[in-house]
């Protein structure tokens, strides 16, 4: 609403309706505060490139020391005007609005997927489109996987080339749709960490079996620890078993780990965690957190 774009949100049926608008409307008079929202930041800096002024985004002290550096530099490549107020690569952002012309933008890929998903949602906006080329190893990848699904529904075609190449035609419009949000795998894991320590059998859903969320597999490790699991329709079940540890590559979903750690501490033997260097930049660093927290309740954890 602060850009010009209506939203209605209904409580009895919990549905959310936007009144698309082809980009921000208007310029808000104060900062638009996000809190410690990175995700909202993230996605919300190349949208207000395409503002009829100046638009500043700013956060919390948290929010004040998150890196978005890379994704600063990656508009300016392809025409944004983004500037970090106080010189560190951190938010507040202080962007100039006019339209972003688009093109090719490099960047790397092993800090945040949310960089490219926000460049690629937005590159309708973009005059001449925008072709992504990533440096290294793209991280998470299934959320690009979802961020390309979610543009073709509506109506925006893009392309994959081995998650090495991305790229967004340009003189394409953006279709209304209606979209049915499934449910977040990630909340999910909490239930599945339940059932997995406590022996119990829980059932969580909707989450289809062709999701395209990462932390949906984390019941594929849990399985490996030694509980058992079924997809029924949307429905997840799984019931808990005597564990043991493992060695986990949380490449693709680096937001459950920490959830894996808590079920380590029940398990036989160690578990190694590895490939979520990224999370180290979520609000805050998630892998220092988990050593520290774990520790004070006894359990052996290195870093």
């Amino acid at each position: 609403n602060d850009l010009g774009i209506p939203t209605r949100f209904d409580k009895v049926s919990h549905t959310i309706e936007v009144e698309g608008k082809g980009g921000p409307q208007r310029v808000p008079e104060q900062p638009i505060d996000c809190g410690n929202a990175g995700t909202a930041i993230r996605f919300l800096t190349p949208f207000c490139c395409a503002a009829p002024g100046k638009v500043v985004l700013t956060g919390n002290t948290r929010m004040r020391e998150r890196p978005i550096r890379d994704l600063i530099e990656g508009l300016r490549q392809i025409g944004g005007t983004v500037h970090d107020t106080k010189g560190t690569g951190c938010p507040p952002l202080e962007i100039e609005g006019g339209g972003i012309k688009g093109g090719v933008c490099r960047l790397e890929g092993s800090r945040s997927s949310q960089y490219f998903s926000a460049l690629l949602m937005n590159a309708p906006l973009m005059e001449q489109g925008v072709t992504l080329e990533v440096e290294g190893d793209l991280v998470s990848k299934p959320y690009i996987d979802m961020t390309l699904d979610i543009m073709a529904r509506f109506g925006i075609e893009a392309s994959n080339e081995n998650y090495q190449r991305l790229a967004v035609p340009p003189g394409q419009q953006v279709k209304p749709t209606e979209y049915e949000v499934e449910g977040d795998a990630s909340g999910a894991s909490y239930f599945l960490a339940a059932a997995a320590v406590s022996g119990k059998t829980v059932s969580v859903g909707p989450l289809p079996h062709d999701t395209r969320q990462g932390d949906r597999d984390l019941v594929l490790l849990l399985e490996q620890m030694g509980c058992s699991w079924k997809q029924t329709g949307s429905q997840i079940e799984l019931t808990g078993a005597p564990l043991h540890g493992i060695t986990a590559d949380m490449h693709g979903m680096s937001d459950v780990a920490q959830t894996l750690a808590i079920v380590a501490l029940f398990a036989e033997g160690p578990t190694t965690i590895h490939n979520i260097a990224n999370a180290r930049i979520k609000e805050t660093d998630r892998i220092a957190a988990m050593a520290t927290e774990l520790s004070k309740i006894g359990a052996e954890v290195e870093e």
